[in-house]
């Protein structure tokens, strides 16, 4: 029929838009985090290893004691 396929496929925009916002509210989570402690946090303008301070050592990354991951 011709309603069928035009029935089946109007709620697409309604998924991929509320796809897009979960996907920026995840971007927006990643983003604000300091995943290095000796990263610039100031726009970036250093990363680190550039200057006099090496990048934090892959065994020390992770969650410092007392911390969470916020839900």
């Amino acid at each position: 029929s011709f309603l069928v396929p035009q029935i089946r496929d109007s709620a697409l925009p309604h998924y991929q838009t509320r796809a897009t916002a979960l996907g920026q509210s995840y971007m927006s989570q990643i983003l604000a985090r300091g995943f290095d402690e000796n990263s610039d946090f100031d726009g970036g303008l250093l990363r680190c290893g550039e200057n006099s301070t090496s990048c934090t050592l892959p065994a020390n990354l992770g969650p410092d004691s007392g911390e969470s991951i916020p839900e």
